[in-house]
């Protein structure tokens, strides 16, 4: 078995937007919080458009692409914000999974990602669910890929989440699952039901990412 199952054909890595004119209103100096929200939800809405496409090339094993996405993020890395760091380590895991360093997957950012389910501060419920998704999706990869028995606990927790985004992850988790067991035939068929839910859904679960 090869260990890489074709996907339909997704928008790439390039859909991300520029960062400089963001980044440049980031780091605006103002005493008015009105003013200030306006580019927090900026950033916001392309850091989510970061985690999508590093998804995506992440589902695909598109390693070039991942490091086309992390490239995109380089600017910020110094920034202390958690959803700026919340989006780097995402990238980077997803990276170093397909680098075949399945430690660094397994042990990054727990105790970040536990503080954060702590205290999400001012996250929103749907921006929540996708920071919370994206550690489930990556511990899951990295118990897929050891053999842990972790693996399907990992997939049923992403599937509580029932978002469009982490229940195509939950699809792509088992379908993996079931390839490193040398279950070809069940890995494709769920693997094809994936793309059926994939062209089924069209650009909503897109949408459920960056809004």
């Amino acid at each position: 078995s090869s260990g890489v199952l074709p996907m339909p054909e997704r928008p790439s890595s390039t859909m991300v937007p520029p960062l400089p004119a963001i980044a440049r209103a980031s780091r605006l100096r103002t005493t008015s919080s009105s003013c200030r929200r306006p580019t927090r939800s900026a950033l916001r809405m392309w850091l989510r458009a970061v985690v999508y496409a590093a998804g995506v090339a992440g589902f695909s094993f598109e390693t070039d692409q991942l490091r086309r996405v992390a490239r995109r993020l380089e600017p910020l890395s110094k920034q202390k914000r958690p959803d700026i760091a919340n989006a780097l380590r995402f990238v980077h895991n997803l990276l170093a999974f397909n680098l075949g360093r399945i430690h660094t997957v397994r042990t990054a950012g727990h105790t970040e990602l536990e503080a954060f389910i702590e205290d999400p501060g001012d996250y929103s419920l749907s921006e929540r669910r996708l920071v919370i998704g994206g550690a489930i999706f990556q511990r899951g990869l990295a118990a897929v890929r050891s053999g842990s028995p972790e693996a399907l606990a990992e997939i049923a927790a992403l599937e509580r989440l029932d978002t469009k985004l982490w229940n195509m992850g939950a699809l792509q988790l088992r379908a993996h699952y079931h390839l490193w067991r040398g279950e070809d035939d069940e890995a494709r068929r769920i693997w094809t039901e994936a793309e059926l839910e994939f062209v089924r859904l069209g650009s909503l679960w897109q949408l459920e990412c960056v809004h």
